[in-house]
């Protein structure tokens, strides 16, 4: 089922999915929509990337200066950073039980189910605190 979405900086959707199928699938979990064309396209996860999202992802976000789309799994504790204009994935990073996106400056802002805040961008990830809050699958920077 196609469950959250985000839209670019160039009006198109992503669209994260989420497979409730063989546990062996590999079912696309991302797609694109662009209004300019009316086409809805899977993307193709790397076999191994697919894998790490055990056919889940819990968010989608488009990152303020519109260059990048992150995706996120708690199911895989991953966050892909897409760029929008290659429909690529360009890094990945693990943080435990991941799910919140916010976008944030250039990037974003992660927040996994053990408390972590993590500011990712196209350089990496950096802790900017851990909580004894448990996040739950929405974030929003103010």
């Amino acid at each position: 089922s196609l469950r959250h979405l985000a839209v670019d900086a160039k009006g198109r959707a992503w669209i994260g999915g989420q497979y409730e199928g063989p546990k062996a699938d590999l079912p696309p979990l991302l797609a694109v929509f662009d209004p300019a064309t009316g086409r809805l396209a899977a993307l193709e996860m790397p076999p191994a990337l697919s894998a790490r999202y055990r056919s889940y992802v819990g968010s989608v976000m488009a990152s303020g200066d519109g260059r990048l789309v992150a995706t996120s799994s708690p199911r895989g504790s991953i966050v892909t950073l897409w760029d929008i204009a290659t429909l690529q994935p360009l890094a990945h990073h693990e943080i435990e039980d991941v799910c919140g996106l916010a976008a944030w400056g250039e990037g974003f802002l992660a927040t996994g189910g053990g408390g972590d805040l993590v500011h990712l961008t196209r350089a990496g990830a950096t802790t900017v605190g851990r909580h004894a809050l448990h996040w739950d699958n929405h974030a929003l920077a103010l």
